[in-house]
């Protein structure tokens, strides 16, 4: 494997490039794509979706940044792959929590909440001291459509009896995950300079560490 850079310097670098743009930088990280070595940048627009041409520019920018930057300058070949948060990732650091406070989130518990259950839906309030606050929370609607009338009805019941908020322990928490709509990626061979794919695709980021 080629020998990787600062991660650190290459986070700073991918900042500036993006607030430049008007977006958010989510995270950086160092991945792998079969055989190939990546360098995943995650953006977010806090006004709205984040569109290809919105990737495209961060990965053109960032390119001619980490160009500009020998200390960071990726040896070997990499894929840049520059890509919105997309469906079902989940928020996994302090940062992605507050970048996303606002978002429709999916929370799953490690234990029950209440008449909640172990898996609910609301809106990210934020978090804070290690508690995370979801707002408008409502049960997460059951796998099968197959349901009966009673059981209708006790979840009607269930949903009016709902408080406008609950704060759950972040140590209680085995997941958040967005319920974003759509995942947007641009990749780039930063060795060859070539465009290897542009996708604008719904796609399940289950599997995502």
């Amino acid at each position: 494997m080629p020998k990787q850079p600062n991660l650190e310097k290459i986070t700073s670098l991918a900042e500036a490039v993006v607030e430049k743009l008007g977006l958010v930088l989510v995270d950086v990280r160092f991945g792998q794509a079969g055989s190939r070595h990546t360098l995943e940048v995650t953006v977010h627009r806090l006004s709205g979706n984040v569109s290809l041409e919105d990737c495209e520019a961060v990965s053109r920018s960032l390119e001619k940044a980490l160009d500009e930057q020998v200390e960071a300058a990726l040896a070997g070949s990499f894929l840049l792959e520059v890509q919105s948060p997309g469906i079902d990732r989940k928020l996994t650091s302090q940062r992605e929590l507050a970048i996303f406070t606002g978002q429709p989130v999916t929370i799953e518990a490690k234990e029950k909440i209440g008449e909640l259950g172990f898996t609910f839906r609301g809106t990210l309030l934020g978090s804070k001291e290690g508690v995370v606050s979801i707002g408008d929370p409502a049960i997460e609607p059951a796998q099968s459509k197959r349901s009966s009338c009673k059981s209708r009805c006790k979840t009607a019941q269930t949903t009016a009896a709902l408080p406008p908020t609950v704060d759950i322990v972040l140590t209680q928490i085995a997941s958040i995950r967005l319920q974003s709509a759509e995942l947007v990626i641009e990749n780039k061979d930063l060795a060859t300079r070539k465009k290897t794919k542009n996708t604008y695709n719904l796609i399940s980021l289950e599997d995502r560490p």
